[in-house]
């Protein structure tokens, strides 16, 4: 686990606002269930999350199963079921690049493969950036580019806007400045992105990002990140 004081200590003076309040929020991505040892290490991952007496919700972008499959997805939303706060899931190109139901299996399971969760000063928006029957690379449907263009309009600036989604937000996403146009016309704090599987400061069209590291056992280093949003005093 790594603790984050939004999001990595050495970038804690430029991401500490006037107008924010203190919170704090478990973020996992790339669960991978069934490959490996993953399914174990998630869960000793949600014990540990499950001992955190101060965190608001969890967040996962993305890749929450290895083959998008409908008993893997099943799977992976009833370990998350384990976890006593409440969590956000979207997917990744794993969870749909080998669809058997043209990408309704995670919806059908997760109820909805984007979220919004508005919360003190704070909305967090989520949204889905794998391609249904296709590789690695991203997408963002017209359709979800309208649902976020409707939910970024009537949110009032003062409001702090957290995005997730699992691809970068730049070459990965064929559209992807459809994303970062829409954004940077509200009160933008950062762009939260899994698929690289490691923690890493990014720039997305002048837009502050951030890519966190893998939960699963793919990779010799693998965890999940708790993220404090602190005001000043």
């Amino acid at each position: 686990m790594n603790r984050l004081k939004f999001l990595f200590l050495l970038l804690l003076v430029p991401f500490i606002w006037i107008n924010g309040q203190n919170l704090n929020f478990v973020w996992l991505t790339d669960v991978h269930v069934g490959y490996d040892k993953s399914d174990s290490v998630i869960l000793k991952q949600i014990d540990q999350i499950n001992r955190l007496d101060d965190i608001g919700f969890v967040v996962v972008t993305g890749d929450i199963s290895e083959l998008g499959k409908w008993d893997q997805l099943e799977k992976a939303s009833n370990l998350f079921k384990k976890i006593n706060k409440k969590v956000f899931v979207i997917p990744g190109n794993h969870d749909v690049k080998w669809t058997e139901m043209g990408g309704m299996e995670f919806s059908q399971i997760f109820d909805d493969n984007k979220f919004r969760f508005d919360t003190l000063n704070y909305v967090f928006l989520g949204l889905n950036s794998g391609i249904v029957l296709r590789g690695g690379g991203g997408h963002i449907t017209p359709e979800d580019l309208k649902w976020l263009e409707k939910n970024l309009e009537n949110i009032p600036l003062n409001k702090e806007i957290f995005f997730f989604t699992h691809h970068p937000l730049n070459q990965d996403v064929d559209n992807w400045y459809k994303v970062t146009n829409l954004l940077r016309k509200r009160n933008l704090k950062a762009i939260m992105v899994g698929h690289g599987h490691i923690n890493k400061e990014l720039d997305f069209d002048f837009l502050p990002g951030f890519m966190g590291v893998g939960s699963t056992s793919k990779t010799k280093l693998y965890g999940f990140n708790v993220v404090e949003l602190t005001k000043t005093t």
